[in-house]
């Protein structure tokens, strides 16, 4: 074979080399720093966005279960007219893990050990198994148990039908926890019915020393940092540094901050916090229908009251027409209505006398039976009595001297028809006669006329 033809393709090293490597030079120092530095910030970036998304949604998932136990509360109070006791945190490896925390067999007598009790307030975990969740309900984005605080009088109320002296029903819920903007550097040391630095206190509307605006409960989670937060043991591990914000979140008294999150070095701070007034907890339950209006509960008592004072004059009407020492010229048909007034000692002017509890009015002994009056309507939803005066500002007094001159029956018939014939009234949420809370009925003469009226008297 001949191969002479070949000696053409005889291999030529620069025939061979790449033609698109020619006059090519690689990356400087220069040039692969600065590529190095572009890759840095953008993987800086993603890192810092990846770790603010992670954050921010551990703080929308405490905030959601934040919101599911508010939801498990007000359910709880439809069924049982009070809130639950917190669970007890030393319990969570027992069988009474997440259970009400409550003394001997009475529902709402919460145990003040080992929760942490301020006299008016009881704090312990939340309780998820009486609330029907989950033990991951009760833990926030952190993976730590959220704190939960109530009023320790609203683990005691009871339905408007079992008002009673001291009883204060689910219609009148109340608080005694105080939200603040910051604590530091000086921490709140009044109570939370003060009106303590109406500088800094978030949730203070009161007029007097009672807030009806006060927090009744209050669910705590102590964020990234968890300081503060009760741990698997039952404890409360690692506690904030003193005097600084998160410190007044995890001493479990009555006082709470609640601001933006900071990382300042000196007073750092990462909390969450639900508080819940009177008005969060009952606002659904009124909606509906589940429960009534502290108002509307006062008005079915005065009602009730009515209907017992209407009775009661009817029932000892007397066939003579009136006696009125001063001369009433005003009468009504041909009876004389008399309404009750408590026992005095000395025939008084009524204006002298004041305001006397239903329940508590005086008959003169062997004469007339007292108005036949249901317990539940002689107290208002605070569990005070519900107090009763006749008519105690008019020209001619309305009282008549009775067979026993210790007694005195008010008649219908001296009162000008445009005056009271009688008041009921209320001491309010605070508890306190002749305060700007006090809730009142006046009923004139001419009201009760028409009332005797419809009976076709």
């Amino acid at each position: 074979m001949n191969f002479q033809h070949l000696k053409s393709y005889s291999f030529n090293k620069k025939v061979l080399k790449p033609q698109s490597l020619r006059g090519m030079s690689g990356f400087t120092l220069l040039e692969m720093a600065m590529v190095l530095a572009i890759i840095g910030l953008i993987m800086g970036t993603i890192l810092s966005m990846t770790k603010t998304l992670s954050s921010s949604s551990k703080i929308a998932a405490t905030q959601s279960k934040e919101a599911l136990i508010k939801a498990a509360l007000i359910n709880f109070i439809a069924t049982n007219n009070r809130l639950p006791c917190p669970a007890d945190p030393t319990k969570l490896s027992t069988q009474f893990a997440g259970t009400e925390a409550i003394g001997a067999v009475t529902a709402g007598v919460c145990n003040a050990t080992p929760n942490i009790t301020y006299g008016t307030v009881v704090s312990g975990l939340a309780p998820w198994a009486a609330l029907g969740l989950t033990q991951d309900s009760a833990t926030d984005g952190y993976n730590q148990f959220f704190t939960y605080q109530v009023t320790l009088t609203a683990t005691q109320t009871v339905a408007a039908t079992a008002a009673g002296l001291g009883k204060q029903t689910i219609s009148g819920l109340q608080g005694a926890i105080s939200i603040f903007s910051t604590a530091y550097p000086t921490p709140p040391t009044a109570s939370a019915t003060s009106p303590i630095a109406l500088n800094n206190e978030i949730n203070y509307c009161g007029q007097t020393s009672f807030n009806p605006c006060a927090a009744v409960a209050i669910i705590v989670s102590y964020g990234a940092d968890g300081l503060g937060a009760f741990s698997s043991s039952g404890t409360q591990s690692n506690l904030p540094p003193a005097n600084t914000d998160e410190a007044e979140n995890a001493n479990l008294d009555s006082f709470f901050v609640m601001k933006d999150a900071s990382i300042s070095s000196a007073n750092p701070f990462d909390d969450i916090i639900l508080p819940l007034s009177s008005n969060d907890l009952l606002s659904p339950l009124t909606a509906n229908g589940t429960v009534q209006t502290y108002n509307a509960v006062l008005n079915n008592d005065f009602a009730n009251i009515t209907a017992a004072l209407t009775a009661f004059a009817l029932n000892n009407r007397a066939s003579s027409g009136p006696y009125c020492p001063l001369g009433g010229p005003f009468t009504y048909g041909t009876y004389a209505y008399q309404l009750p007034n408590k026992l005095i000692g000395t025939l008084l002017p009524l204006s002298g006398q004041g305001p006397t509890p239903i329940l508590s009015v005086t008959i003169s002994p062997g004469t007339v039976a007292p108005p036949n009056i249901p317990i539940s309507a002689a107290y208002d939803p605070w569990g005070k009595p519900i107090y009763y005066d006749i008519a105690t500002v008019l020209p001619n007094p309305p009282y008549v001297n009775t067979a026993n001159t210790n007694y005195q029956l008010p008649i219908i018939q001296c009162s000008v028809a445009s005056y009271p014939s009688y008041i009921l009234r209320s001491s309010g949420p605070d508890a306190q006669l002749g305060t700007n809370d006090d809730i009142s009925l006046i009923v004139p003469a001419s009201q009760f006329y028409t009332t005797l009226s419809s009976y076709g008297f």
